[in-house]
């Protein structure tokens, strides 16, 4: 398939300056519209998603859109970030050829933490479309990187929607420029039901409604095929530990009012990664996170009869993700795939497990769970083949490197590792990401550790860095967890 080269003309009014767009910059004027405002790396990441390749969007064409009064976009630089966002003339313009609603509009101030919640969206999605089309089975062309992920998720899960995916992205080539960038029910046909505009928008909430309302999520990514809603917020570091746990509250009840919902909270915490006045060095807030984790277990729901984290254990159609904003990707990724985590982490353990079956094998029981913290807990071993020689049972964990679930069964689980040793498997990524558990209970002697314990937590977490030469686990160190380092496994220990 070969994507036709359409163009269209605008003019802008007044100053009569003239603009030839093509499809794809269409494209990208109307994702400037529903964000509200994008920096020129934000621009970029969307761009390299709407044509497949590595190209960023031209800097001449950016300097052209934006020159002052002449241009179509308007620029404002707010903590040495430079934000654009569509004038008034070219949104009106767009209304006017049926690209564009006046309800798509988002109404974003151009301010750090909008920049912040606009970064964690737009990487997300850079990130999962790079996580797809780093994979080398791709049979079919795509229009753009959003059809390449509504068809990844089709094929990860059983909707039978991925031919009717190939049918529009198949018609997005072959239509007039126009009708391939339609808009229906508020949304472009080519973000295959991907609704990325604000929370208010998606709802219909005034601004005033929103002030007195009690919910208030930052932001809202819904998709029509399979009811996705992914619900943002965003901390600057600047809220206490004691309100952002009781967000968590607030989702559960939420939930709990909602229950046909599959409701999904990212927690997003900003780690520096982009810079701003506030914070100028990146450190994921670790310490941070897993002070929340803990304080979910003491602090109590709205009615003070039950602990938070027993409210999210019975709120089965909730999950919560505790994310830096630089690694918040892999969440996006984990949920607009829909991939299940028992087939992520089990193909971490069959990867681990090629490159090693001559020298160990984890050998995997079956789990009965009776409640929610158990649900991925799984008996295990570690066995030397064609030897009688294993190690102790211990008890494995199936964990997303964010998910409030991992921290608190893992937590529950180090409280009896003497008697069952813990070990989590992580999915394999496409990079390295960090990994959020709580290790105040690890003992000092672990930064000397040379060979893996069985009383010592660790966790297997395969990426492109991970060294295949010997079998090796990570331990978590005693002061942060994101301080761990690989170490052997030491078959000395087997009976």
């Amino acid at each position: 398939m070969t994507k036709k080269q359409q163009r269209i003309t605008c003019t802008r009014p007044h100053t009569q300056s003239t603009f030839v767009l093509s499809r794809t910059q269409l494209q990208l004027l109307q994702l400037t519209a529903i964000f509200g405002f994008l920096t020129a790396q934000q621009i970029d990441r969307l761009y390299q998603i709407l044509t497949l390749n590595d190209k960023g969007f031209s800097s001449s064409t950016l300097a052209r859109w934006s020159a002052p009064r002449k241009g179509l976009l308007t620029s404002k630089t707010k903590a040495h970030h430079n934000m654009y966002t569509l004038t008034t003339w070219m949104q009106q313009w767009l209304i006017d050829q049926a690209l564009l609603t006046p309800q798509m509009i988002g109404l974003r101030s151009r301010n750090i933490h909008n920049l912040l919640l606009n970064e964690a969206v737009i990487n997300g999605l850079f990130m999962t479309y790079q996580d797809i089309h780093s994979t080398p089975q791709k049979s079919h062309d795509f229009f753009t990187g959003f059809g390449m992920i509504a068809y990844q998720h089709a094929l990860l899960t059983p909707t039978g929607t991925k031919d009717a995916i190939l049918q529009k992205e198949v018609a997005f080539l072959t239509a007039p420029l126009e009708e391939s960038l339609k808009v229906t029910n508020y949304i472009p046909k080519w973000l295959h039901g991907l609704d990325l505009r604000t929370f208010n928008s998606q709802i219909n909430r005034s601004f005033q409604d929103n002030l007195q309302a009690d919910f208030r999520p930052d932001a809202l990514l819904s998709r029509s095929q399979d009811h996705l809603r992914i619900y943002v917020e965003l901390d600057n570091r600047t809220e206490t530990n004691y309100v952002l746990v009781d967000k968590f509250a607030n989702y559960i009840e939420y939930a709990q009012t909602h229950p046909t919902e599959q409701v999904n909270l990212l927690m997003i915490f900003n780690d520096g990664s982009v810079r701003n006045t506030g914070i100028t060095k990146y450190r994921p807030p670790i310490t941070k996170i897993t002070a929340l984790m803990r304080a979910s277990i003491v602090q109590q729901m709205h009615d003070q009869q039950t602990p938070i984290f027993l409210a999210y254990e019975h709120t089965k159609n909730l999950r919560i993700f505790l994310s830096p904003l630089k690694d918040s990707w892999v969440d996006f990724r984990d949920l607009l795939l829909a991939q299940p985590l028992r087939s992520m982490c089990h193909a971490t353990i069959t990867n681990w497990g090629k490159h090693f079956n001559q020298q160990l094998k984890l050998a995997i029981g079956a789990n009965h769970p009776t409640r929610r913290y158990q649900l991925y807990t799984y008996p295990a071993q570690f066995i030397q083949p064609n030897t009688t020689r294993r190690g102790p049972v211990m008890r494995m964990i199936l964990g997303q490197e964010h998910l409030l679930d991992t921290m608190i069964t893992f937590k529950m689980a180090e409280q009896h590792q003497q008697k069952h040793p813990v070990i989590v498997i992580y999915p394999q990524r496409v990079q390295t990401v960090n990994a959020v558990l709580d290790s105040k209970a690890v003992n000092y002697y672990l930064e000397s550790l040379v060979e893996y314990m069985f009383t010592v937590p660790a966790f297997i977490q395969v990426n492109p860095n991970y060294s295949w030469q010997q079998p090796t686990v990570k331990v978590l160190s005693s002061s942060r967890s994101t301080e761990a380092h690989a170490v052997p496994i030491s078959t000395k220990q087997f009976s």
